[in-house]
């Protein structure tokens, strides 16, 4: 789908923002008439190598990050490229990006005229890192949570055993999220850091001290997701810690149970063999004396144990 800004009736009508989501190839080929450069190919726009992300091509500045998308479970990254070809930039999105998709709504009702393509770009851009420090609060907020569920149980509740396989899925949601936060910062980073030397933003001192800005932005976001993914690491390692513990009490608890009745158990065992002589057989104080050592020696391991505090 290609949209426009500003709307025009003509499709050879300049334009300010060309917005291509999963666009078709005659969109393109528009695209690519308008700006005067070839837009990037899908596979070219996943490849990791800088040099394929950001480059400068018959003087348009191409630019290509990976960004999150979806707001659930199916949580995945998509790339996002900009082209900033003289007066005019262009997005290319093979998926949809919340950030862009608002601002091009914003632009287009709003009365006043659009801002240079440069300007456009730097909106965009914040508007994605400001998402992407919202993704890292959430995740926070949620590695709070399994902190408060794993280590800081209620005393009225000191017996109740957490969910633990909850706990695990929510850390591996989180885990997702770090991931794809962590890896489009670092695309980010590298792009914020291409964009600062174009001429289009150098020649704007607001624009270069916005981009000054969003660069610390994203470095201090960076550092959060580095101190939270130590957490996570931390809180993962600790649950795991906690099942052990919680799988030991449990053998703990057979292996006294088991303790405790033996000697019951081996003394009924003894009497209920069928021999005609046995000790204490022919006594009429047999059965309760049997009874009573059976109690016994079932009493003594409880009190070692609860001694030696086992349980």
């Amino acid at each position: 789908m290609l949209s426009r800004l500003p709307p025009a009736a003509a499709p050879e009508a300049p334009a300010v923002w060309w917005d291509l989501l999963a666009p078709s190839a005659a969109e393109r080929q528009q695209v690519e008439s308008a700006l005067g450069v070839a837009l990037p190919s899908a596979a070219v726009m996943r490849e990791i190598e800088a040099s394929s992300r950001l480059y400068q091509l018959d003087g348009a500045a191409v630019m290509t990050a990976l960004v999150p998308r979806g707001t659930g479970e199916e949580d995945d990254d998509t790339t996002l490229t900009f082209v900033l070809a003289g007066q005019q930039l262009a997005t290319l999105r093979p998926a949809d990006v919340g950030a862009v998709r608002i601002l091009f709504e914003r632009l287009a009702r709003q009365a006043a005229p659009l801002p240079a393509p440069a300007a456009i770009l730097v909106r965009l851009l914040e508007a994605i890192v400001d998402g992407l420090a919202d993704r890292l609060e959430q995740v926070g907020a949620d590695l709070s949570h399994v902190s408060q569920r794993v280590f800081r149980r209620r005393r009225l509740q000191a017996r109740a055993v957490p969910d633990y396989q909850a706990v695990l899925r929510q850390l591996g949601r989180d885990g997702d999220q770090l991931s794809l936060v962590t890896e489009s910062l670092f695309s980010i980073e590298r792009l914020v850091t291409f964009a600062g030397r174009l001429d289009a933003i150098r020649a704007a001192e607001t624009l270069g001290r916005r981009v000054k800005t969003l660069r610390r932005d994203v470095s201090s976001l960076s550092d959060h997701a580095n101190l939270l993914n130590g957490k996570l690491t931390f809180l993962l390692d600790a649950t795991l810690g906690m099942i052990g513990i919680s799988q030991n009490n449990i053998i703990k608890g057979l292996s006294v149970a088991a303790a405790v009745f033996l000697p019951p158990t081996l003394i009924a065992s003894i009497y209920g063999m069928n021999f005609e002589h046995m000790p204490l057989l022919g006594k009429p104080w047999g059965y309760p004396a049997a009874l009573g050592l059976m109690l016994a020696t079932a009493i003594a391991p409880y009190w070692i144990f609860k001694r030696l505090r086992w349980f």
